[in-house]
């Protein structure tokens, strides 16, 4: 199955069956279908702390919480469990 990134401006805007498919692809309680989107979604953005924060707030609108606290904490767990194993 291949994966077709779609930027999401606002979850608003989304229809139910559009928020269902963007948690499949934030990967639910998975970190990696969050890390994907989120450098998919990096040039959609001034910066990266401006793209974490916007996916951290899609996850949000989701799930009722949070993935991260904070762009560090997301930049030490991408940096322990996905960056090393290249």
């Amino acid at each position: 199955m291949s994966y077709t990134h779609h930027h999401v401006p606002d979850i608003n805007d989304l229809e139910d069956h559009e928020k269902f498919r963007l948690s499949t692809i934030l990967g639910g309680r998975s970190a990696h279908g969050f890390y994907n989107y989120y450098f998919n979604d990096l040039k959609y953005h001034r910066n990266q702390t401006e793209c974490f924060n916007h996916i951290n707030d899609l996850y949000f609108d989701i799930y009722g919480e949070y993935r991260y606290e904070s762009y560090q904490s997301f930049s030490n767990q991408y940096s322990k469990n996905f960056a090393r194993k290249k």
